[in-house]
């Protein structure tokens, strides 16, 4: 039998965990459902800039995989680089969907144009990738987000939308944008009901196949250890690693993508702000019920506020603090399986969390999206799920003092749910190829 050749579009990249754990769980997703398959993963990096240690991650755990870079330039050096890479974008992307056969021939270097022109079935990885709203509109990154699938559409080539958190969309741009792209997929995953009901607004759900399932950071691996998380990086080793813990993570970022946001993406307001709330929230629970606390950074961009937390549980409390700094994402969902309880800015720590039956309370500010109230919905936690506030604190701080308190009834609840979800990701892309 002749391998289907499927290519999964603007994944990977190890400076974000939870980036990276997209890749992986879509990789191990196709792997799950046939091995009758050549994949292609493409980069949402151009040459030079890709992240090498995903690439040898990749490589190692799916041999056979072939990775390629972004099929556009965005060094962003500076205003006029940025310019220019925008019309250089621009131009491959017109020629391209006017005459592929054309575009295959004069970007013959493009690999990344090259494989999706060949490919039998066109996946974008999941994320929160598609909005339109006041905390962001960026019409040049959602057309080079949906350029594969555009591509795809203008050859007759099945496509299809794995996890996504979507919208909210405003105004008439999203619907002119992705009306007929959506409707035309062989179906869309949502990460969450929210993201379905947003993506509604614009397009008819009928006309294509939908669902609302985990992230794909769930998949597990077929070689997950249960309990070994002796290679996570401890950047400092102060506490009794017996003793019970609560696992915090922290963002004071804006929205997008870290390894790209500008200097002024995480202010110190955000910081002393995100770190008190943290510590007002967290430090009384880890107190009364004798508690170490070890706050992860997953992301580079998390770091300043994370440091600034831990300085803060240093100074407050009685607590043993430690700072785990990692970005493997095997590593650190045996870390958290060890946690009674992780208190998450983070979705993919929760989603970590989760896979291993930890029970989380997620806690999010409202330019973030959906994604954390949605996530936990769908698993039937979402009195767990906490909009930050800078001055109501005695909500949070009773939710996650229930949560300790009820962590076994949660998760049982998580493991039930976790199976029947992944089933249906399964036969959605079992259906498209």
């Amino acid at each position: 039998m002749t391998e289907k050749k499927v290519v999964v579009s603007y994944a990977y990249g190890t400076t974000n965990a939870g980036d990276h754990a997209l890749a992986l769980g879509a990789l191990r997703l196709l792997k799950s459902i046939s091995l009758e398959l050549d994949i292609t993963v493409i980069s949402r990096y151009p040459p030079r800039r890709e992240p090498s240690d995903a690439i040898k991650d990749i490589n190692s755990k799916f041999p056979g995989v072939e990775t390629v870079p972004s099929p556009f330039s965005f060094t962003r050096k500076n205003r006029v680089t940025r310019l220019l890479e925008k019309v250089d974008g621009g131009v491959t992307v017109t020629t391209a969907l006017t005459s592929p056969l054309f575009a295959k021939k004069i970007f013959g270097n493009n690999a990344a144009l090259r494989k999706i022109i060949d490919a039998d079935l066109v996946l974008c990885n999941g994320g929160n990738l598609f909005y339109w709203n006041s905390h962001r509109k960026s019409l040049p990154r959602l057309i080079a987000l949906s350029f594969p699938l555009m591509l795809a559409r203008r050859l007759g080539i099945r496509y299809g939308l794995l996890p996504q958190t979507m919208g909210p969309f405003d105004g008439p741009v999203p619907r002119f944008l992705f009306k007929n792209l959506f409707e035309d997929a062989s179906f869309i995953q949502f990460r969450e009901p929210i993201s379905e009901k947003h993506a509604s607004d614009i397009i008819n759900l009928s006309r294509t196949r939908t669902s609302v399932v985990p992230d794909l950071a769930f998949v597990p691996s077929d070689n997950s250890k249960k309990s070994d998380c002796d290679d996570v990086i401890y950047s400092q080793d102060t506490g009794d690693r017996e003793r019970e813990f609560l696992a915090v993570t922290l963002r004071a970022s804006q929205l997008g993508d870290p390894e790209l946001a500008k200097g002024d993406s995480v202010d110190n307001d955000s910081v002393e702000s995100t770190a008190n709330y943290m510590l007002d929230v967290v430090g009384p629970v880890a107190e009364r019920h004798g508690l170490d606390i070890r706050t992860v950074v997953q992301t580079d961009v998390d770091r300043t506020v994370s440091r600034r937390f831990v300085e803060l549980c240093r100074r407050e409390l009685d607590s043993s603090v430690e700072l785990v700094d990692d970005r493997d994402s095997e590593r650190l969902s045996s870390f958290y399986s060890g946690a009674a309880l992780l208190v998450g800015m983070r979705l993919h720590s929760m989603i970590f969390a989760l896979r291993r039956n930890t029970p989380v309370v997620g806690i999010y500010k409202k330019r973030f999206g959906p994604k954390i109230e949605g996530t936990l919905d769908m698993f039937g936690l979402g009195e767990y799920s906490v909009l930050q506030s800078e001055t109501e604190k005695n909500e949070p701080l009773k939710i996650v003092e229930k949560a300790y308190l009820n962590r076994e009834k949660i998760s049982k609840k998580i493991n039930h749910k976790k199976t029947e979800l992944i089933n249906i990701m399964e036969k959605d892309i079992s259906s498209a190829i």
